[in-house]
Formats: C-alpha cells, sequence, structure tokens
C-alpha cells in the first residue's frame, strides 16, 4: 500500500490524508469472546493455584464478571479495550509509510471461587 499511495499521491489533485485500519465486526466480535474466555481461563487457574496453596483441591466458581461487575454494581473499566492505529501522510514527503499499528483487544475479568 505504500508504494501505491506515494506514487498517486503525487498526481495532480490526489491527496492522502489518512488511513483508518480496523478489523471487521466480525472478527472482533470473534476476537473479543476468544480473549474474555482466555481472561477467565487465567482465573480459574490462579484461583487453583491459591486454593492448591492452602491445601484444597477443588475450587467452584460464585461469580465471573467483567471488572467492576462483581456484586458491587461499581460501573469499571472497558473490560475489552480496542486500539486502533491511523497513519498520516505527510504533505510533500517523497515516499509514506502506510503500516498499521496493532489492534489491541484485552479482556479483564473479576471471579470469586469456593475452595475445598
Amino acid at each position: 500500500m505504500s508504494i501505491w499511495i506515494s506514487e498517486i499521491s503525487s498526481w495532480e489533485g490526489i491527496e492522502v490524508g489518512w488511513v483508518n485500519w480496523h478489523l471487521t465486526p466480525e472478527t472482533t466480535a470473534r476476537i473479543e469472546r476468544e480473549v474474555a474466555a482466555a481472561a477467565v481461563g487465567v482465573a480459574v487457574t490462579r484461583a487453583h493455584a491459591y486454593a492448591g496453596a492452602l491445601g484444597m483441591n477443588d475450587v467452584t466458581p460464585l461469580e465471573i464478571a467483567d471488572t467492576g461487575l462483581i456484586s458491587s454494581g461499581q460501573p469499571g473499566p472497558s473490560p475489552m479495550t480496542k486500539a486502533r492505529g491511523m497513519a498520516f501522510a505527510a504533505d510533500s514527503a517523497p515516499a509514506m509509510e502506510y503500516e498499521p499499528e496493532d489492534i489491541v483487544i484485552s479482556a479483564t475479568v473479576e471471579a470469586r471461587f469456593a475452595a475445598h
């Protein structure tokens, strides 16, 4: 894309201001589900480690929710954060770089477990 935009931006009447990089809604939804499931998996793994340190073998999930939503009802930070990169063209740069920045999707969960 960099080569093509560098080429056409020198044409009269063509101006490139920015490029918006994003995921499709379907891809975003799928990745958010995968990341949320992984966050729950980490919580379960940690619960087992804590229970094991106390000499207990089993854990039962009591509550699992997005950060800030367990029992308190207090709003918390957004559980899914999307950072989207944009590349901006310089007015007269001989070769422009249009490389997407990483798109970051993360999830944080809070959980309560009973250890047995």
